[in-house]
């Protein structure tokens, strides 16, 4: 079930263009944000194929960490048009939140975009688990 989105949702959301959202490969990334009043650009992080993006939470987190960012919302595309969320895309937000918790960063949340809308991914952050 897709919850209320959170306050900076729609900033995050708002830089992802048409061509990422129709992008023929699934991708990956974040937006950072600072003390709740600054947003960071886009990061695109990993970039797969059609079907599905393979995620080195090395890499992810290296680069979370090199923004410097409070809190985050996570982005990806789904090139087939699936407008739900898989079991592989709880697991992954669901275990990028576990990490970030323990590093004192926020994950807001998770859109998933595709070319004709998004699907926004609540992440209960009171528990690091879904």
């Amino acid at each position: 079930m897709q919850s209320e989105t959170h306050p900076l949702a729609g900033l995050a959301l708002s830089q992802v263009g048409l061509p990422l959202r129709q992008n023929y490969n699934e991708w990956l990334g974040f937006v950072p944000f600072y003390e709740q009043t600054r947003t960071g650009l886009l990061q695109v992080v990993e970039l797969g194929n059609h079907h599905f993006v393979r995620v080195d939470p090395r890499k992810l987190f290296w680069k979370i960490l090199a923004t410097q960012a409070d809190s985050i919302v996570l982005i990806h595309n789904h090139p087939s048009g699936a407008r739900t969320p898989s079991q592989e895309d709880w697991i992954l937000t669901t275990n990028v939140c576990r990490v970030a918790h323990l590093l004192g960063i926020e994950v807001i949340g998770h859109w998933i975009v595709f070319a004709e809308g998004q699907y926004w991914m609540h992440v209960d952050n009171s528990s690091p688990t879904r």
